[in-house]
C-alpha cells in the first residue's frame, strides 16, 4: 500500500526504494523484538501484522479502497516473457533468482554457516546480530516480492491481501524439511515444499472443487509438516543417543 501510495505522488523508483526500505525496516523490528523479548517469532509477527493491516486503513482513510500504480510499475512487476506457445512472468523470475542467491548465502558463505549454527549451536554465533540481520534479509526479499506483487495486479489492495499466507507459507517450507528448531533444510527442498502447496492449491481450482476444502487439505498439509519435523527431530535425538549414548541438548532457539 505504500508503495503504491508513493508511487501515484512520486515516480516508481522513488517508490520501489521506499517500499523495500520500508519492508526492511518494519522486518527489522520484528528481528529487534525478537531479540530481545526472546519469544517465539511467530508471536511477534503475528501482532505486527494485525498493527500494519490497521496502518493500512490510516493511510487509505478507512475506507476499502484499490490503489491503482502507473503502467511503468505493471510493466516491472507483471513483465512476461513470450516463450513460443508460453509464457515466462516476472514473479517466476525473480523467484528463481531469489532462491540462487538464498542457495548461495546458504552454501557458500560465512553469513550461511553462521545462519545454520543459530539453530543448531548457537554458543558459535553472536545469536542478536544474526538474528535481526536474518530478518533484515528477509525483509529485503519482502519488498522485492511486493514489487511483483503490485505490479501484476495493477495495485495494492487495502484488505484482504496476503491473509491466511502465512500458514501457506509454513506449510510449504516445513514439507520441504525446514526445521521449526532452525538448524536444518535446503532451499531447493523448500521450493519442492511450497509447489506441492501450490499444486494442491490450483489443482483444486482446476477441478471445480469447493474452496472451503483448500483450508481443510492446507490444514492437514501443515499438520502432516509438524508430524514430519518432530519425526526427523527425533531420529536425530535417537542417532545421537547411539554414537554418545546421551541426548543432544535441547535447543529453544528457532
Amino acid at each position: 500500500v505504500a508503495m503504491a501510495l508513493i508511487e501515484t505522488s512520486s515516480n516508481v523508483v522513488v517508490a520501489i526504494i521506499c517500499g523495500i526500505l520500508l519492508a526492511v525496516l518494519l522486518s527489522a523490528f520484528n528481528g529487534a523484538m525478537y531479540a530481545w523479548l526472546k519469544v517465539f517469532p511467530f508471536i511477534i509477527t503475528l501482532g505486527t501484522q494485525y498493527i500494519l493491516n490497521g496502518a493500512t486503513y490510516l493511510l487509505t482513510d478507512g475506507i476499502s479502497k484499490t490503489i491503482y500504480v502507473s503502467d511503468v510499475l505493471k510493466n516491472i512487476g507483471g513483465f512476461t516473457i513470450r516463450l513460443g506457445s508460453g509464457a515466462l512472468k516476472t514473479g517466476v523470475i525473480v523467484m528463481v533468482v531469489s532462491v540462487l542467491v538464498g542457495s548461495f548465502i546458504l552454501n557458500k558463505t560465512y553469513l550461511g554457516r553462521n545462519i545454520y549454527a543459530l539453530g543448531s549451536n548457537p554458543d558459535a554465533v553472536s545469536v542478536t546480530k544474526m538474528r535481526i540481520l536474518i530478518f533484515v534479509l528477509a525483509g529485503f526479499f519482502f519488498g522485492i516480492g511486493q514489487i511483483v506483487n503490485v505490479g501484476t495486479t495493477g495495485g495494492a489492495v487495502n484488505q484482504g491481501l496476503g491473509i491466511g499466507a502465512e500458514f501457506t507459507v509454513m506449510a510449504g517450507a516445513m514439507l520441504g524439511g525446514i526445521k521449526m528448531g532452525g538448524g536444518g533444510g535446503k532451499m531447493s527442498n523448500m521450493v519442492i515444499g511450497v509447489l506441492i502447496i501450490g499444486v494442491l492449491n490450483y489443482g483444486m481450482n482446476f477441478l471445480n472443487i469447493n474452496q472451503y476444502w483448500k483450508y481443510v487439505v492446507l490444514g492437514i498439509a501443515l499438520l502432516a509438516a509438524v508430524t514430519l519435523d518432530t519425526l526427523q527431530t527425533q531420529a536425530a535425538i535417537n542417532r545421537a543417543k547411539k554414537v554418545s549414548g546421551q541426548p543432544p541438548k535441547a535447543e529453544t532457539t528457532a
